[in-house]
């Protein structure tokens, strides 16, 4: 690893653990890393660092299939399979886990990927009907579908902000493009041309801005302020190819690019200075690492970052501060 870059593994495959895949960490606004697990019993766990939240086989719930999320008061969320057969969207608060939206009236399907939680608790997650797959809204004890007019294919996840709007990466009759979506009100694109590929991935602060992977004249690492898109990086004088980005309210950005002639590594950006945090090749506990996963849950405002590394033989969930 770097050095400066202290990576610390907070629970590895082996005794307990049998494996992480395929769904990345959390990491909440006071440090604490939760995380999806596959133990030895078969079942499978929801934990907040040593603490196990949520097991399957409790609380109706068959297998957890997600990441989970976490707010600032310590409530998390996560797609589950119920015993039932159904699918649903669970809102956990210690140890009392309740659904707030499931299969079997007018969602016929909850996912892919993950949902998203802002720090009042709200939930943001993607969802299909018999009219089609649409992005939804779960606050107050209410589920709300957020209208997105002539969308046709939704990428990543769904990231609610603290004012309760959600924005969302999709394909709409242009190309590529990024919406922001608001509770009765008309959705509105932000991020689209000149732009001719955007990464499935965006991230979004609650200042406004979103980080995300795209291409325009060059391939980069770009954020949009609110009035235009500021490339981070650019070019390929230094990154043969970039795969995403994540923002926090501070305004630091990371991202995960393959240098010139190396590999794939994550990397922070200070003003124009770029560091690398870690990377496919590095050393850790004694084995290397083959591969890392994070999304926009995995880092948060105090610029810790939670990832999930491949090495020979084990998995790591693991913490970084960067």
């Amino acid at each position: 690893m770097r050095d400066g870059f202290a990576i610390d593994p907070i629970a590895t495959t082996g005794r307990v653990f049998r494996d992480f895949r395929p769904y990345v960490a959390a990491i909440s606004e006071d440090g604490v890393v939760h995380f999806q697990a596959a133990l030895d019993d078969g079942t499978t766990s929801v934990f907040a660092g040593a603490r196990v939240l949520v097991r399957s086989a409790t609380h109706g719930i068959a297998a957890v299939r997600s990441h989970p999320d976490v707010d600032a008061h310590g409530r998390w969320c996560a797609y589950v399979e119920l015993e039932d057969g159904r699918e649903a969207v669970v809102l956990g608060e210690g140890y009392s886990v309740r659904r707030v939206a499931q299969t079997g009236g007018e969602l016929a399907h909850i996912g892919p990927l993950g949902p998203t939680m802002n720090q009042t608790g709200a939930i943001a997650f993607r969802a299909t009907t018999a009219r089609g797959e649409g992005v939804f809204l779960a606050h107050d004890d209410r589920v709300v579908a957020l209208e997105l007019v002539g969308a046709r294919a939704f990428h990543g996840l769904p990231i609610v902000r603290g004012d309760g709007s959600v924005v969302v990466r999709v394909d709409d009759g242009e190309g590529a493009a990024i919406y922001v979506l608001r509770e009765g009100a008309a959705a509105e694109k932000v991020v689209g041309a000149p732009f001719t590929e955007l990464g499935p991935f965006v991230s979004a602060n609650d200042r406004g801005s979103i980080a995300f992977r795209g291409a325009a004249s060059e391939p980069g690492v770009f954020v949009f302020d609110g009035n235009a898109a500021r490339p981070v990086v650019a070019g390929t004088d230094v990154f043969e190819s970039y795969r995403g980005a994540l923002i926090n309210d501070l305004g630091t950005v990371i991202f995960y690019a393959t240098p010139i002639g190396g590999a794939l590594g994550v990397y922070v950006a200070h003003g124009e200075a770029v560091e690398r945090v870690m990377g496919v090749g590095d050393r850790l506990l004694g084995s290397t690492v083959r591969g890392l996963a994070l999304n926009p849950v995995s880092f948060n405002d105090r610029d810790e970052l939670a990832v999930r590394v491949e090495c020979d033989d084990v998995q790591h969930i693991a913490y970084a501060r960067v």
